[in-house]
């Protein structure tokens, strides 16, 4: 009987009904330790690119998932990424490659990402290439990299009293005064640039873009053109077709994420000379022109098909010379649950049509 005793108290003092003060604290820490230690081993860097590739190489890419996976990236990934992680797992080329998506979200997401990476990616060497300047020197680099990266993204959607106006805010009647060459046409092309960009950008959110980067930025822009198409290739002609073409987007009130991009960094100022105008011209600009090449193929089917096909005759009437010497053919040129679209030509005066 007293051993039963004695192992009916261990029991409840196990069980915590003694009050003991000593197990309550250990019991504790030791489920907080746990959940941490869950929360963090979730997913590792390596499970987080996995599952991010699944997403952005989907046939169809599903744009609204892409762009959230891309923000992932951004946040999970950034922070830790590696040349080793960027070869091991292919991921940048997978990113690099929604630069060119249809979406604006997906494909500014996408190069901004890309920009971030070669800027961590590169650091090292930029830490060991200061150690030989001056601290002058360094804090002015520091702070214009600290500038260029504090550039606030325009949102269309957002209020423009939501944000803080710039230190040197742009407004509707500001010129170019940033740097000038000894060349006055192109310094009036950098004019003429700067112009474009305040006529393009949204202008309710316009207090947003600091005045002096943007002088700055221009004038990037034009001497990256004049450097790879008039000191590389030595062609004048090019450097002023691929000018105008920046000019026309900058200035295209129905393009502004090309300028939001072009000032956020998400559009890398050295692939601007070889940039094509299909890769600068908004979405519905994209649109209309596949729409118009569709629209092209199909009428160079019909045209095919009604050479080739053996056609009926007479039985739709030309309704310009009223003659019956018509012949028609019919095609499926839309969806199986469409009708066939019928295609008549009148061999009496040439008069063409279709229903």
């Amino acid at each position: 009987m007293p051993l039963a005793e004695e192992e009916v108290k261990s029991v409840s003092i196990a069980e915590g009904e003694t009050g003991s003060k000593p197990e309550a604290p250990f019991e504790t820490k030791s489920v907080v330790a746990v959940g941490e230690q869950e929360d963090d081993g979730c997913q590792t860097i390596e499970e987080i690119i996995e599952e991010a590739k699944g997403v952005l190489q989907a046939e169809p890419l599903e744009t609204a998932l892409a762009a959230d996976m891309l923000l992932m990236l951004d946040e999970k990934v950034s922070p830790s990424i590696t040349k080793e992680l960027l070869s091991s797992t292919k991921i940048g080329q997978i990113v690099n490659k929604l630069k060119s998506a249809e979406s604006p979200d997906v494909s500014t997401r996408a190069k901004m990402i890309i920009e971030k990476w070669k800027m961590i990616i590169k650091a090292p060497s930029t830490t060991s290439a200061g150690e030989g300047q001056t601290a002058a020197e360094q804090q002015t680099a520091q702070q214009s990299e600290s500038s260029a990266r504090k550039r606030p993204l325009p949102q269309a959607s957002a209020a423009a009293d939501s944000f803080e106006p710039a230190v040197h805010p742009l407004t509707h009647d500001s010129v170019y005064e940033g740097k000038m060459t000894k060349q006055d046409k192109r310094n009036r092309f950098r004019s003429i640039l700067f112009k474009s960009f305040v006529e393009g950008f949204a202008q309710d959110q316009i207090h947003m873009v600091d005045k002096v980067q943007l002088d700055n930025l221009i004038a990037e822009v034009e001497t990256a053109l004049w450097d790879y198409h008039v000191t590389k290739k030595n062609n004048q002609n090019d450097y002023t077709s691929q000018l105008r073409s920046i000019k026309s987007n900058l200035a295209d009130k129905k393009n502004p994420e090309f300028n939001s991009a072009l000032y956020m960094g998400g559009i890398s100022v050295e692939d601007l000379p070889t940039m094509s105008s299909v890769e600068m011209a908004s979405d519905a600009k994209k649109q209309e022109r596949k729409k118009a090449q569709k629209d092209a193929l199909e009428a160079c089917q019909s045209d095919w098909d009604l050479r080739n096909v053996k056609r009926a005759k007479g039985q739709f009437p030309c309704g310009k010379c009223k003659s019956d010497n018509t012949t028609y053919v019919q095609m499926q040129t839309r969806s199986s649950d469409e009708p066939m679209t019928t295609y008549v030509s009148c061999q009496n005066c040439g008069n063409r049509w279709k229903f």
